[in-house]
């Protein structure tokens, strides 16, 4: 029963239109994007796919909720694997320095993607090698919901539709813990500079397959600019 309804599952998930199951299936009927957009909720919100394709581009959002980095740039080469490369890559990179979280909602494609089982394996605490006992277990996310949501429809119109009040545009003020900047609480030193590293990762893969790199930050409440710069 496991391994059968693990089939099925991995069936439906390489027939999904989630973003992630674009980047780690093999799909040929993918249209070559002009632009790709990266990262984590701050592209997914930053810059709107639909509208860009209003105006007669082909822009594909791979961004996701949490993706540092070093996940994106395992994201980023199976897109690249997998797909026609585009030919401008939009990064955001306001997350150098976030944390690996996601990647534990990212098991169900790590039997896609070696670089991402080893990357769970060495950031999560699991041993991907429990997914060779319990093949279901990989599915165990809500992120596979989604995918199966996504089953018949694009997720490209996915963003946050709401509004802040003027109040609290105007109150808000940036957390701090103990004087620590509100970006990189609570990170390693060893993430930070695994960040670094992943961005010039990143650089290196848009040299290698010919991708115009533009690199941007959404835009802030004024109040973090201070604690931004």
């Amino acid at each position: 029963f496991d391994r059968l309804s693990s089939i099925f599952c991995k069936y439906l998930l390489g027939k999904s239109e989630f973003r992630f199951s674009n980047a780690f299936f093999s799909n040929d009927k993918n249209p070559k994007p002009n632009i790709l957009i990266l990262v984590n909720s701050r592209g997914v919100n930053g810059i709107y796919a639909p509208d860009l394709n209003e105006y007669g581009y082909e822009a594909f959002n791979l961004s996701y909720n949490g993706m540092n980095l070093e996940l994106a740039k395992i994201v980023l080469e199976a897109y690249l694997i997998n797909n026609l490369k585009p030919d401008t890559l939009i990064l955001e990179i306001s997350n150098i320095y976030g944390d690996s979280s996601l990647s534990n909602s990212l098991k169900m494609y790590s039997g896609e993607s070696l670089d991402l089982s080893e990357f769970i394996d060495n950031n999560t605490g699991k041993k991907i090698q429990i997914f060779d006992i319990f093949h279901l277990y990989r599915y165990n996310s809500e992120m596979f919901f989604r995918a199966l949501y996504y089953l018949f429809q694009s997720d490209q119109s996915w963003i946050s539709r709401y509004s802040m009040s003027n109040h609290f545009l105007d109150s808000y003020q940036p957390l701090k813990r103990n004087g620590e900047h509100p970006f990189t609480k609570n990170l390693s030193d060893q993430s930070k500079i695994n960040g670094k590293k992943a961005l010039k990762e990143i650089i290196g893969l848009t040299f290698k397959y010919d991708i115009n790199l533009k690199v941007y930050i959404s835009p802030y409440l004024h109040q973090y600019i201070k604690a931004f710069k």
